[in-house]
């Protein structure tokens, strides 16, 4: 029986193959790790100009729809996943 190369070894053919799979997960979770950090920079900015008075949170929050909306919104799409 011929000895095969390390390069071709189904073993290492099999490692190549979860590096390369691998290699898109970690593309995936350095990018929502840097997302993340933008929000908590915003959130960060956010809080001092609401404080400091640069941004005004009582007209934001006239926008924001009513607890029992949001609650029927989250029933309603409950239900609509149960059906299917």
């Amino acid at each position: 029986m011929p000895e095969r190369s390390a390069a071709t070894a189904p073993g290492a053919r099999q490692r190549e193959r979860t590096k390369a799979a691998l290699s898109g997960v970690v593309d995936v979770l350095t990018l929502a790790g840097q997302q993340i950090d933008l929000f908590r920079e915003y959130r960060t900015r956010l809080s001092a100009d609401s404080v400091t008075g640069k941004f005004d949170v009582r007209e934001t929050t006239t926008a924001f729809p009513d607890e029992s909306e949001v609650q029927d919104n989250a029933s309603d799409a409950a239900e609509q996943r149960a059906l299917h």
